[in-house]
């Protein structure tokens, strides 16, 4: 509902679009979720900026010391996921006040985003890899009779592959028992999989 009149690009990514998938097969979620993420395009940011500013949210980069999370308002020109030595700073959308400060007491406090970039032929690339332009265009589900775009499985297993904790593994199995990609996006998922173990800065 927050996205649905911004006129912008944009996808749920992440392990929700799992559940949501088994959900339209009569199945059950796979379990609590602890963010909610999207994708959007840097091309939008500046758009994207204006429109959230106008619902009462704002971007915001997040980093972890230890145990502790903090949030720093951000315009959308460093809107980007950075790597500062052992700290990682991750872009987010929160909820906010009339005064800029965090909102806690809503529905949706903060959602977690990929952001996307695409050359002259709107070929997407996203943490230095690229892939196909398709896969910008996932299934479509609805909720309450708003259309809610999901990330293509393909998209989605291509960072779990990335990342591989335990918890991706089981992704990673479940696509699999849900035959939710063909072989053709399994061949290039490889090509590009291949591309990246031969270069040594990828894996960084």
């Amino acid at each position: 509902k927050l996205m649905n009149d911004s006129g912008l690009w944009w996808q749920l990514d992440g392990s929700l679009t799992l559940s949501l998938r088994k959900k339209e097969r009569g199945g059950d979620y796979i379990g609590a979720h602890s963010d909610i993420d999207i994708s959007v395009l840097r091309d939008e940011l500046p758009a994207l900026e204006s429109y959230l500013k106008e619902q009462e949210y704002g971007l915001f980069l997040q980093s972890k010391h230890g145990e502790e999370r903090t949030f720093r308002r951000i315009g959308h020109a460093t809107f980007s996921r950075r790597e500062l030595g052992e700290v990682r700073e991750t872009p987010y959308i929160v909820a906010i006040d009339d005064q800029g400060n965090i909102r806690t007491d809503t529905d949706l406090v903060r959602m977690q985003v990929s952001v996307v970039d695409t050359d002259a032929e709107g070929n997407p690339t996203e943490r230095g890899l690229q892939y196909p332009k398709e896969w910008l265009g996932g299934p479509v589900t609805h909720i309450d009779g708003i259309p809610l775009v999901l990330s293509h499985p393909a998209r989605h297993l291509l960072f779990k592959l990335w990342y591989m904790r335990d918890y991706d593994n089981k992704d990673v199995e479940l696509w699999s028992e849900m035959h939710s990609l063909s072989s053709e996006d399994l061949d290039v998922l490889e090509k590009i999989i291949m591309t990246a173990a031969s270069n040594p800065e990828w894996w960084e």
